[in-house]
């Protein structure tokens, strides 16, 4: 009995933890969209400052998504080992 409860309580916190990764990929995804349009814009105008800042939170987008994505990976990687 009490393991049903520890289970179930365990399979939830898993699923949030999912939907909580898949929104955070989402928002990155989105955040990198808007920057990369914001940047091309930039380009178009010929603004250098637009251009510069938006080059910038590009790239540190790109990096954050790309590490948000190599977390499951990591986590398998590391459960194998052990």
């Amino acid at each position: 009995m009490a393991n049903d409860y520890i289970t179930n309580i365990s399979n939830t916190l898993t699923e949030v933890l999912f939907y909580m990764f898949l929104i955070s990929i989402g928002t990155l995804t989105f955040m990198l969209i808007v920057f990369l349009l914001f940047l091309i814009i930039g380009c178009l105008i010929k603004s250098q400052s637009i251009r510069k800042r938006f080059l910038k939170g590009s790239i540190g987008t790109l990096v954050m998504l790309i590490l948000m994505i190599a977390i499951p990976n990591v986590v398998v990687i590391l459960k194998g080992l052990m």
